[in-house]
């Protein structure tokens, strides 16, 4: 046998550099199986949110603000009142709707005035209701949507409350220290709509609601359970929440921070037997069920950074069969930002930045890659935690003097500079003045940023929003983040923005006013819809001008006509239905899908707590408004005319008793008179309509008074005549 010389070793290198290549091949291979996985995994999260960037397209959603020329009013005055209409990703002026409905309601749900007004090139609309008798004093609310803004529901609408004063009887004409006010009432004298579901029950009564953070209750993890507190009237409370094991031992006790909220933490396996009650103990709550697979979201803010804590509890984990996890961030239908999650004995904990979110309310969703929401959180991001922030404006007010003469002109100069100070030239704003003796309370309402970046973000009513935003220390953040756990509000859910589940749209959207509704028609007492038959629309106005249109009913007897032009003004309508194929005429009953505001809601205690304007919460972030105004000289150049009001010349005649001349507006002092004494308010046109739409037909005056107030039935009662 040769011994193996030198000249064999290219062999072996060969060998060695072929077992080397394959081990390279199988390294790939390998690598390649293990990352195809996670490339999968990311490729599906970045679907998902891709589908939800998408949702804002298919349903845009809008946000209205309803800028009023005062705080409260007196029996007699005008309410004049400027909307802007935004849409809500962007928060730019919309370029969706060009209809938008404002409505006055009492406080008993009644709606009792409604405009429709058109919405122009830059967002806005603008309007007034007279205050005047039949109203009187109590407290009102101002109500404003577009049609698509109902697919939301109410949370989505704006609404403010705003009081009407009277003066008594006796009082001097101008004194108004001695303005008047009714407060709402357990028992409405009267309501045609249902009620507002108010809360009239005892001021020691407590009432506790809890908010478990991140959606649903996870006995088996640590978890932060926020609450609640109010009263038997549905104000905030004081006492001392007591939670309790099953075997009544005490776990921990916690008082509300601001406003009947707070929160405590509930250790992980007390199991599903915990009690909550007061100090009374008189009422014992317990934690709501998870309705699905849940996890615990935990967010801890400090200051531009947030501490994001996830736990997954292992049933949890097994159910889902190793999916992996996301948290996915967004802000007013847009996503922000993903972040994974790496669980590690069934949670992850790592910080994110505020300033990869959007100002306002962010929602964080923890997500699987299918899609299925775990929980979920709002987190408040300020415009200083934000990289991107808006553009902020400043308004530089100066005006002639410190003082004004009765008559004498007002002349005010504006500046308007964004944080640097640059001019902003192409900015709109309204502006409402007022003499600073005159006004009657504290004006607590939302600005324009608080109504858009807070109060349309959540759900019911939001007290003294510009207190959040006053100044940016701890205990606003803390404030604002129990705000953010006990009225959070979910538009949608991610299910529905990725495609997964149907969100449906009741309403459409309106670029110019829509008429639609329903054909019937009444066989033997049983309405049955009209399908396929011929409708015809014919509309006029005073000025003489009219549209027409056709339209054929669908299965369900549903009808639309959109006008090729804006109705702008009051028209009236006139309806022809025929057989689509032969032309007979056909009678029927036409139905409009016209009143889609909602059921009211219950005013809120402190909607109707009212304070003395020398509380009154400047718009500028600061605690008071200045003493001593900005003063710049002007040279008067407006002609003097005064006007000087005389009283009125009563003229006393006598003359003989004529009873055939008495009418409307003379018996009995005619109908100022009537409406003077009148204990109710019904808008009758506005009645008939809805009656109409509701299929309700009235063959008299009588028939028609007993279905508003509901104890009148026939005209015998009241002597009425058909007319």
């Amino acid at each position: 046998m040769s011994p193996i010389r030198g000249g064999s070793s290219p062999t072996w290198c060969r060998v060695f550099a072929f077992i080397t290549l394959l081990h390279i091949v199988n390294v790939i291979i390998f690598l390649t199986l293990l990352l195809c996985p996670i490339v999968g995994v990311a490729q599906s999260f970045h679907h998902l949110v891709a589908e939800a960037g998408r949702f804002d397209n298919d349903y845009p959603r809008e946000s209205v603000y309803v800028q009023m020329d005062d705080a409260a009013y007196v029996v007699g005055d005008t309410l004049w009142y400027k909307a802007y209409v935004v849409r809500s990703s962007t928060l730019r002026p919309t370029d969706i709707s060009r209809v938008l409905y404002v409505e006055l309601l009492n406080d008993g749900g009644n709606l009792l005035e409604r405009s429709i007004l058109e919405i122009d090139s830059a967002g806005q609309a603008h309007g007034c209701f007279g205050l005047v008798p039949p109203l009187r004093n109590g407290f009102y609310e101002i109500r404003a949507y577009t049609r698509a803004m109902t697919n939301w529901g109410q949370e989505a609408q704006f609404s403010r409350v705003f009081p009407l004063f009277e003066l008594p009887k006796k009082a001097i004409p101008g004194d108004y220290t001695q303005l008047e006010v009714d407060y709402p009432k357990d028992k409405f004298y009267f309501s045609i709509q249902p009620e507002r579901p108010y809360q009239f029950g005892s001021r020691r009564r407590r009432q506790l609601e809890l908010f478990p953070e991140g959606g649903q209750y996870v006995p088996d993890c640590e978890q932060i359970i926020a609450y609640r507190l109010t009263d038997g009237m549905g104000a905030p409370a004081m006492d001392t929440i007591c939670v309790y094991t099953a075997q009544d031992s005490l776990i921990c006790q916690s008082t509300p921070e601001h406003l009947g909220a707070g929160a405590f933490t509930l250790p992980a396996g007390v199991g599903r037997g915990v009690k909550i009650c007061t100090s009374r103990r008189r009422d014992t709550y317990t934690l709501p069920e998870p309705t699905g697979a849940a996890a615990v979201l935990h967010v801890s803010q400090e200051g531009a950074e947030a501490l994001i804590s996830v736990q997954v509890p292992p049933a949890v984990a097994d159910s889902l069969g190793g999916q992996r996890m996301a948290i996915v961030a967004l802000c007013r239908n847009q996503p922000r930002a993903m972040y994974p999650v790496e669980l590690e004995g069934g949670q992850d904990e790592f910080d994110i930045s505020l300033g990869d979110l959007g100002v306002g309310v962010n929602r964080l969703e923890l997500v699987t890659q299918t899609g299925q929401v775990l929980a979920s959180r709002l987190v408040f991001a300020h415009i200083a935690d934000v990289r991107s922030a808006m553009p902020v404006a400043k308004v530089k007010v100066q005006q002639n003097a410190e003082e004004y003469e009765a008559f004498s002109p007002i002349a005010l100069q504006f500046e308007v500079t964004d944080a640097e100070g640059r001019p902003m030239p192409d900015t709109n704003f309204a502006v409402a003045v007022h003499d600073a003796d005159g006004q009657l309370i504290a004006d607590g309402s939302a600005s324009l940023q608080a109504q858009l970046l807070l109060c349309s973000e959540l759900k019911g009513y939001v007290h003294n929003p510009e207190w959040y935003f006053q100044r940016d220390d701890a205990t606003r953040r803390r404030a604002l983040d129990l705000l953010m756990l006990t009225q959070g509000w979910r538009p949608q859910t991610l299910e529905q923005m990725c495609g997964q589940q149907a969100f449906n749209t009741a309403q459409p959207i309106e670029d110019r006013q829509i008429v639609r509704g329903r054909v019937m028609k009444d066989k033997l007492g049983k309405p049955e819809a009209r399908r396929g038959i011929r409708l015809d629309l014919t509309l006029y106005n005073t000025m003489g001008e009219h549209r027409d249109g056709h339209a054929v009913t669908d299965s369900l007897g549903c009808f639309a006509f959109r006008p090729e032009e804006p109705l702008n003004g009051d028209w009236q309508a006139y309806f022809k239905t025929s057989s689509n194929n032969s032309g007979r005429e056909l009678w029927s009953q036409i139905m409009l899908d016209q009143w889609f505001g909602g059921q009211p809601r219950a005013y809120s205690p402190l909607q109707y707590t009212l304070m003395p304007p020398h509380q009154q919460v400047d718009k500028r972030g600061k605690e008071e408004v200045d003493e001593s105004p900005d003063v710049f000289e002007w040279e008067d150049t407006i002609p003097n005319l005064r006007k000087y009001y005389l009283k009125e010349a009563r003229v006393k005649a006598k003359r003989k008793y004529h009873p055939q001349t008495f009418n409307r507006y003379t018996y009995g002092g005619g109908e100022g008179q009537g409406i003077k004494h009148s204990d109710v308010y019904v808008n009758v046109d506005l009645e008939l309509q809805r009656a109409w739409d509701r299929g309700i037909e009235f063959s008299n005056m009588g028939e028609f008074i007993g279905y508003v107030i509901g104890d009148i039935h026939t005209s015998e009662n009241l002597n009425l005549q058909d007319e």
